[in-house]
């Protein structure tokens, strides 16, 4: 088959397959990408409602503060007295501040005052409003806590509800009890927020084991979405908003979609014509004139085996320089596959130190670390004491030399395969594979000391210390999650502090003794000494530590090794 005739097959091919293309593209891609887009249209009217509502709860949350803070409140709260009640316990109060409930309580769970209007009634016919004096289990001391609100559910439908520590006018204490407001998400709530959205709204209480938003299309011309919102006292009823809106951007998209695909057709008839003429001119003839050459060549023996072509495009310039640019750019490749590699090493690098710098260590953390097979790993952070000290004392520039001398400390105390990061300032992250915890404590001390006995500096020498925390685990399973290596790496750096809040020039670790399948590790030191209580962590500190270890500035720890 001559190449002017796979030409018109190929074009014949391509037509069928471009129309094909389109009309498949149209039914299994545009219209459901239509439907998507519909579908993110109604969750997001679900997101809005939810935003509306939650606006209220800040509203709540916002007037109880104000009440909470007042040097009014704080007295009352200690000695109830009627001026207060009259001025203020009133329902004009309720009315005003748009609440359907107030609710005061002192420091001893006690009632002292429930102010409601119509919407509630009678507060002792709700079991979540019952009672003169609640216990610290109440739902509404249990679930939410100071300054925080949420929807608790009732017999009269969900309930806003806000609680805020009274206060003096300063925010100062001790908390003399609890201040609560409260507001009935009822019909005429929902209506003003369908008002204000310009939605119609439905909102109902149902058991659910989910708080995931749908759409439905129940035909072309109709769909529902619905959404949930969590209650705070019940673990299966949860708020379900229903909304059912019209599809007119779905109709419009399918008269849009036929009169294209029609457009298309006709188009696409024109335009492989016109293609066909062009190509047999500025491609077919040219190739023919390539391909005799190369006949020429073969039957011949010419040195040259192709000729420039009379045209100013590639295929004129293809028989003399094809050789000359393949050579180029194979020789070109090599100088950028050198200058890449080069220039990657150099972002990974910091520039004062030659260490690893805090980018090599998110990339590492990110990719490299997740694939490493089950090991003993230690993550150390260590830190200059008193660095700051040094600049103001020394300079800016022997500043430098002291941080260049401690990182040539660290390199001699290191193993070479572990990873050095200079990871900000004055502070350090070494990351040891196959290095379990009775090595890590060794490691440290060894690197405690070794910086303690270093005179640093150039012309005046001065001494320094550091404080060094480390966290060392066996990982049983490759961990692929980026933010599970970053909590174990945040471990050495809660160890650190605990370093340097217990006296620093001393070292604290961490050794993990459980297999943390979820990858969840204490984010704080109260999450890390609820850890060391329930025997999931090992503390490893040094025996003149161990009376002084300090996990915050305030509260001393007295667990050991």
């Amino acid at each position: 088959m001559k190449l002017s005739q796979k030409l018109i097959a190929i074009e014949v091919l391509f037509f069928s397959i471009l129309m094909g293309g389109v009309t498949l593209t149209i039914y299994f891609f545009a219209l459901p990408e239509i439907r998507n887009v519909e579908t993110q249209y109604h969750l997001t009217d679900i997101k809005r409602i939810k935003n509306g509502i939650k606006n209220e709860l800040d509203y709540l949350n916002s007037m109880s503060t104000d009440w909470a803070a007042w040097d009014d409140t704080y007295k009352y709260s200690d000695q109830p007295y009627p001026e207060f009640e009259s001025a203020n316990l009133v329902p004009e109060t309720l009315e005003d501040l748009r609440l359907d409930l107030l609710i005061l309580i002192n420091k001893d769970n006690k009632i002292l005052n429930k102010l409601t209007n119509n919407n509630i009634g009678d507060p002792e016919r709700l079991q979540l409003l019952q009672g003169d004096n609640w216990s610290n289990n109440h739902p509404v001391l249990q679930y939410i806590g100071d300054d925080k609100q949420g929807i608790f559910k009732t017999e009269i439908g969900p309930l806003l509800l806000a609680r805020q520590p009274i206060l003096t006018t300063r925010k100062q204490g001790p908390p003399r009890g609890y201040l609560i407001f409260a507001k009935v998400l009822n019909p005429s709530l929902v209506q003003e927020l369908s008002e204000e959205l310009q939605i119609d709204i439905s909102i109902s209480m149902t058991t659910k084991d989910t708080l995931t938003s749908s759409v439905e299309f129940i035909s072309p011309q109709k769909s529902h979405s619905r959404g949930y919102i969590q209650l705070m006292n019940s673990s299966d009823t949860v708020i379900q908003l229903d909304l059912d809106q019209p599809r007119p951007f779905y109709q419009q998209a399918i008269s849009a979609v036929r009169y294209s695909l029609f457009t298309a057709l006709i188009l696409s008839s024109i335009a492989c014509l016109i293609t066909y003429f062009i190509l047999r001119k500025v491609l077919i003839k040219p190739i023919i004139q390539l391909q005799q050459q190369a006949n020429r060549f073969k039957s011949k023996g010419e040195k040259q085996p192709f000729t420039a072509l009379q045209s100013n495009d590639e295929l004129g310039q293809l028989s003399t320089t094809f050789i000359a640019m393949a050579k180029e750019l194979s020789h070109h490749f090599g100088e950028l596959t050198q200058e890449r590699d080069q220039l990657q090493d150099s972002s990974y690098t910091d520039a004062l130190t030659t260490l690893k710098n805090q980018r090599f260590l998110s990339a590492f953390l990110s990719s490299e670390a997740n694939k490493k097979p089950p090991a003993d790993w230690t993550f150390f952070t260590l830190d200059l004491d008193f660095f700051k000290q040094v600049n103001d004392s020394y300079g800016h520039d022997i500043g430098d030399v002291t941080l260049q001398q401690f990182s040539s400390l660290l390199k001699s105390f290191c193993r070479d395969q572990d990873i050095l990061v200079r990871s900000g300032g004055e502070e350090f992250t070494v990351i040891c594979h196959q290095l379990d915890g009775e090595s890590a404590k060794k490691l440290a001390e060894r690197i405690r000391q070794g910086i303690e006995a270093f005179k640093f500096g150039a012309t005046d020498k001065f001494s320094l210390t550091c404080s060094i925390g480390f966290f060392s685990l066996h990982i049983y399973t490759p961990q692929t999650n980026t933010h599970v290596w970053k909590n174990m790496l945040k471990l050495s750096d809660i160890a650190l502090y605990a370093a340097k809040y217990s006296g620093r020039n001393t070292w604290v670790g961490l050794q993990n003794l459980s297999h943390c399948k979820d990858g969840h590790y204490p984010n704080d030191s109260s999450e890390v000494q609820h850890w060391l209580e329930s025997k999931k962590l090992k503390l490893i500190t040094p025996p003149h530590t161990e009376d002084q270890l300090r996990w915050d500035k305030e509260t001393p720890t007295n667990c050991s090794e």
